[in-house]
């Protein structure tokens, strides 16, 4: 068995696929394969893919639950089944889609995705059939962790996106790979001649040059798929195609971004986004509608669908209106507050200045002192106390030793006068050298 050849088969594609995703996926597979067991490899190639279930979805209360997990394939390789990769086939999915839409018992799908997007074969189709079924029933998309690439492609078409908050969606792009081996090949002294019928025949063959014309032909036909990839957002979200294009970038954003982009309706939990599936569904027919006249025509079928959906974008976007209001007015609020607890430092800071306690000098600190403790509920009273604890910085001048109105006991200070110079950290020969001055401050300096 060449394993290099499972490889290659996947390196070929062209994919829809966020680019880490695709290499963390592909060097995981080639550990794999290198390590398995040729015999078990063997065995497990000859087996044919399980049928499934009879349903090949979950039917819940009237919902048919369809889950579009790993990586998007047209058909999963054995390989990556063998050794368990996270994977979905389109071909599966789409024969889910299609038996959920036409059975009487389903009135709602719903499509959980966790993807980060998969090949260009396959995507497109199953694209078409979740917006096809989107025009008999509701079809609610979910995105849990991830809707990129091919994923976003398939999830778009949907009639409503949501998305947990910290989902990431979008990745709207196409890319692939050619490989010029030629400067490795030549390297080694090795000369690969293609023989092909036309110039584009053999494209990206090991070891070959490849031309600026085999270049511009593969860029052209990824430009193509990109496109399309752009057309069907459009057309899945309702959209111009002037809005989707700038989008088509191949960057993903967390969901609230998506939101506001437009390219999700809403952010909901998993549970949430199943609730709403379920009330869309409607409740369980009690009496089955037996006779042609007793049952509804196609058309307004399709047209209560349509209002259904047209209640529920409406339901949602006064959500997110209610939502967008509680948010704004919780800022003007905090902003007023925050403002409120600055005046409110500030006039401490005034009256601190008043008393004496803060010199023009200390101010700045003491402001740099007050900004450190921010505007939180107890700023207000920390800084009172940190003030309570200055010394008296300027003493007004008196007729005792030191400016005290104490009479001094003889050859020295009065009581107040010493607890003074030991606050301002003085001796008491000092204290009483600047006591002929208007006051002194902590740093010793003379005020006059």
């Amino acid at each position: 068995m060449n394993r290099a050849a499972l490889l290659a088969e996947l390196s070929a594609e062209r994919w829809l696929m966020e680019p880490r995703a695709l290499e963390a996926m592909l060097s995981s597979l080639a550990t794999q394969v290198a390590a398995a067991d040729p015999a078990e490899m063997l065995a497990a190639s000859r087996r044919s893919e399980p049928d499934g279930e009879d349903l090949p979805y979950a039917l819940v209360d009237g919902v048919a639950h369809v889950a579009i997990d790993g990586t998007i394939m047209k058909r999963v390789p054995w390989f990556m089944r063998f050794f368990g990769a996270r994977a979905t086939s389109t071909t599966r999915a789409q024969a889910a889609l299609q038996h959920a839409a036409e059975n009487p018992e389903v009135r709602a799908i719903h499509l959980s995705v966790d993807s980060p997007g998969g090949t260009v074969a396959g995507t497109q189709e199953l694209a078409d059939t979740v917006f096809a079924a989107r025009q008999h029933k509701p079809v609610v998309a979910h995105v849990s962790d991830l809707s990129a690439s091919a994923a976003y492609w398939v999830a778009s078409q949907a009639s409503a996106v949501l998305a947990n908050e910290t989902a990431m969606v979008g990745s709207i792009g196409v890319y692939t790979k050619v490989m010029d081996a030629s400067k490795l090949a030549e390297k080694e002294g090795v000369k690969v001649h293609v023989i092909r019928s036309g110039p584009h025949k053999g494209t990206g063959e090991f070891g070959s040059e490849v031309t600026p014309e085999q270049l511009a032909a593969e860029q052209a036909i990824v430009d193509d798929l990109a496109a399309q990839f752009v057309g069907a957002v459009a057309r899945g979200r309702r959209a111009p195609i002037d809005a989707i294009a700038p989008l088509a970038s191949g960057r993903v954003w967390i969901a609230p971004e998506a939101r506001a982009l437009g390219l999700i309706d809403a952010v909901s939990s998993a549970d949430s986004a199943r609730r709403s599936t379920v009330k869309l569904a409607g409740p369980t027919p009690r009496i089955p509608i037996t006779t042609a006249a007793q049952a509804t025509p196609r058309k307004d079928h399709k047209m209560s669908t349509e209002n259904e959906m047209e209640a529920l974008r409406a339901q949602l976007a006064e959500a997110n209106a209610a939502k967008a209001k509680a948010e704004a007015r919780a800022e003007a609020q905090a902003v007023a507050l925050a403002e409120t607890r600055k005046n409110q430092i500030a006039s401490v800071i005034d009256a601190a200045a008043k008393a004496g306690r803060v010199t023009p000098a200390l101010r700045p600190s003491v402001e740099k002192f007050a900004a450190a403790l921010g505007t939180s509920p107890t700023a207000q009273a920390e800084l009172e106390a940190f003030i309570a604890e200055l010394p008296v910085q300027v003493r007004p001048q008196a007729k005792g030793v030191g400016g005290s109105t104490e009479s001094a006991p003889s050859g020295g200070l009065s009581e107040s006068d010493r607890n003074m110079a030991a606050k301002l950290g003085l001796s008491e020969e000092d204290f009483a050298k600047y006591s002929s001055a208007k006051g002194v401050t902590l740093d010793r300096k003379i005020v006059n």
